[in-house]
């Protein structure tokens, strides 16, 4: 894990959001953690929520979006982890936090910079 001098984790965040369609919107977004376990592939099924799988949906209110991810933890408990990303002058800001069991287990937040 890498901490910065505050000795809290960074990440590297990728946020593409475009229109779909006539109403319709996509999000897609890689989160890098440094010296972690996880790998950048996605799976190509339907997810499964009995297998571990999480369901994923998001609601936009206003310049925010908020997206949701549910899943069974390994305790047998939900997993809920909620983005919200509100649109401002110079990008986007974000909120995380992971809930497992009624507990928060990881709340982060930080600023996104438009490119081109």
């Amino acid at each position: 894990m890498v901490l910065d001098g505050n000795g809290q984790e960074v990440r590297d965040l990728d946020v593409t959001l475009e229109r779909y369609k006539n109403e319709g919107f996509t999000l897609k977004w890689i989160t890098v953690i440094r010296d972690a376990e996880d790998g950048l592939f996605q799976k190509s099924e339907p997810p499964n929520p009995l297998r571990g799988d999480a369901v994923r949906w998001a609601a936009i209110e206003g310049d925010a979006m908020t997206a949701y991810s549910l899943a069974i933890s390994e305790t047998g408990g939900p997993e809920l982890q909620v983005y919200r990303r509100t649109l401002t002058d110079k990008g986007m800001s974000i909120r995380f936090m992971r809930l497992q069991d009624e507990d928060v287990k990881v709340r982060m937040s930080g600023e996104l910079v438009r490119t081109e």
